[in-house]
């Protein structure tokens, strides 16, 4: 797919055409981005790894969790966050708007400050 043919994902998409679970590929604002679909939630984030740019499009969504499918990165949907290595830097997010039967998505998010990986890694050892 060209960029030029990726849907404009703020112009609105139908919900009709992303199941469950299911992934768009499209542009924000000229960034690449992805629109997931989880039971009634919608996200919008960023449509490459930041660790070497894979597609996440083509990644494995678990819950929550995108993982990356070149090198195993994760990433939280909800907030962009890089949970594991190799990736250290977040994904942008954007909010997205449900209007009847279709999603827009709207402004970038700003997120709060990542998550320290030592500091994660700790609690998990004292647990």
């Amino acid at each position: 797919m060209t960029e030029s043919s990726l849907p404009d994902l703020k112009a609105g998409v139908a919900l009709s055409t992303l199941a469950d679970g299911a992934m768009l590929r499209g542009r924000v604002d000229g960034e690449d981005a992805i629109l997931l679909r989880q039971g009634d939630a919608l996200y919008a984030i960023g449509a490459q790894c930041t660790h070497y740019h894979a597609e996440l499009v083509d990644g494995l969504l678990q819950g929550q969790v995108l993982h990356c499918p070149m090198h195993h990165a994760q990433f939280d949907i909800r907030s962009g966050e890089a949970l594991c290595a190799p990736a250290l830097d977040p994904l942008p997010c954007w909010r997205v708007e449900r209007a009847g039967e279709q999603a827009f998505v709207r402004e970038r998010v700003v997120a709060p400050p990542p998550t320290c990986f030592a500091a994660r890694a700790t609690a998990v050892a004292w647990r």
